[in-house]
């Protein structure tokens, strides 16, 4: 054996939390200055930010669909759509677009487009276990999950942790460590 290599250290026999926080620091790289690419990125974020939020145990326990809906204007193209069908944990991503605040109600995610109103969508889903997250400037003082935005050429987030507890969600240390701020 080499002198300071210890077994399970390496890429295959690290662990699970060491694979996917390095998933999530390739997904901080530098972001291209297209749209397009920023949102395949942003995408990528959503997705792994699934994998570090945990829903009401009832809900973890009966599985079935996540629904993660877009609201207003689809920015992502074909991005998100893409995610329909992945697995996480007990659940199977189901990618949606309602076309009104009252079809929101099923949404366990929601990506809130910059020309929503936050304050009206937000105030609907008051005391739901729905991770929300938007790039509009501002969104986690105005009681959102997560907003996601450029900064150095590279995509960071802030997440307002009230607004996790009031949803009842339960976020990893782990998530809350990578954010930009925690609010």
């Amino acid at each position: 054996m080499t002198k300071g290599y210890r077994k399970g250290t390496g890429w295959r026999g690290g662990s699970w939390v060491t694979r996917v926080l390095c998933c999530l620091l390739i997904a901080l790289a530098p972001a291209q200055t297209q749209a397009e690419d920023i949102y395949q990125i942003k995408a990528a974020f959503i997705y792994n930010f699934t994998k570090f939020v945990t829903w009401p145990e009832e809900m973890e326990q009966r599985g079935g669909d996540l629904r993660l809906c877009i609201f207003d204007r689809n920015p992502f193209g074909e991005y998100l759509y893409q995610l329909s069908g992945r697995k996480v944990r007990n659940f199977e991503l189901k990618v949606v677009q309602p076309a009104s605040l009252s079809e929101l109600d099923g949404c366990d995610i929601l990506f809130v487009a910059g020309s929503a109103k936050t304050d009206t969508v937000l105030r609907g889903l008051t005391n739901h276990p729905v991770l929300t997250v938007s790039d509009q400037s501002g969104f986690v003082q105005d009681g959102g999950v997560i907003e996601l935005l450029s900064e150095n050429n590279r995509i960071r987030f802030d997440i307002n942790l009230q607004a996790v507890r009031d949803s009842g969600l339960q976020m990893s240390s782990k998530l809350l460590q990578l954010a930009r701020q925690v609010r």
